[in-house]
């Protein structure tokens, strides 16, 4: 009896270390993640905060060390971060080493600047 529950044991150690998928890149394994970081940084970097309606402002995740939270861009920008986010989530499973408290993003246009709480009037 002690025999299949070894095995069992060896069956899911080896399948853990070969789907973690979360798992801090090292070695080669990191450059895709490097390379993906960086350019998400030089694209929200390029963005804007400038609008003139609601419809000009969006909400970007937060896969970028400098606002590892995630903010709001202008919605051109938000939709080539989004692109991004989605290839960091992808293979090969870019992973933060922060956590960020739940939040709602409701992004707006107030005084010409996208915001991130939309004030609303009931």
């Amino acid at each position: 009896m002690l025999a299949p529950v070894k095995t069992l044991a060896v069956i899911l150690v080896l399948f853990a270390a070969t789907v973690c998928t979360s798992c801090k890149k090292t070695g080669s394994d990191a450059e895709p993640c490097t390379r993906l970081a960086d350019e998400f940084r030089t694209v929200r970097r390029a963005g804007s905060l400038a609008c003139s309606a609601d419809d000009d402002c969006a909400c970007f995740a937060g896969v970028d060390p400098e606002v590892p939270c995630g903010g709001v861009i202008d919605a051109k920008t938000a939709q080539k971060l989004a692109t991004i986010e989605k290839k960091m989530s992808g293979p090969p499973a870019c992973r933060l080493d922060h956590q960020c408290a739940a939040q709602i993003c409701n992004p707006g246009c107030a005084a010409g600047r996208c915001v991130a709480t939309k004030p609303s009037f009931h």
